[in-house]
């Protein structure tokens, strides 16, 4: 299988009007807050190298394009069960339902090799706070969640 094209001015070439115009407003503001979160890491005293802006923007242009009719990002058309590229909109979803089925992460994540699988999961996490920075109270109950079920699985 061909990797899929990542560089966005090759994208935007083959993107019609109405596309262009939900990047502009739908996929393009979040690809721009991926700039800033290693700033906003470093002010909350973590390591701003940590965070892998051009890996996630890439995963990001991997997985979404925006939508031909209507309004919005959708999955692109090679994104289906066996892809890293599924396995990723697979995570990002479980980052935001802590509580959500296992199974489904077990189906996503069946033939991507462990390596891929982290990186999948760095860019995913990265993405997801990203989407997520303009909503601080929903990202403290996302992580509080998440701590809740680590503790019934006995983690602390």
């Amino acid at each position: 299988m061909t990797e899929p094209e990542t560089d966005l001015e090759t994208l935007k070439s083959n993107w019609t009007p109405k596309q262009c115009e939900n990047w502009e407003t739908h996929g393009e503001p979040l690809f721009e807050r991926l700039e800033t979160l290693p700033m906003l890491v470093a002010e909350n005293g973590g390591d701003p190298d940590s965070v892998n802006i051009g890996t996630a923007k890439e995963w990001y242009l991997r997985t979404y394009r925006p939508k031909k009719r209507g309004d919005g990002m959708m999955k692109r058309d090679h994104v289906q069960i066996g892809t890293p590229e599924y396995y990723m909109t697979k995570f990002m979803g479980k980052l935001g339902n802590a509580w959500g089925s296992i199974e489904g992460m077990v189906m996503a994540s069946m033939g991507i090799n462990s390596d891929t699988k982290e990186t999948v999961e760095d860019a995913a996490t990265v993405i997801f706070t990203a989407r997520h920075l303009d909503n601080k109270k929903g990202l403290a109950n996302v992580l509080r969640e998440h701590k809740k079920v680590g503790k019934l699985y006995g983690f602390e």
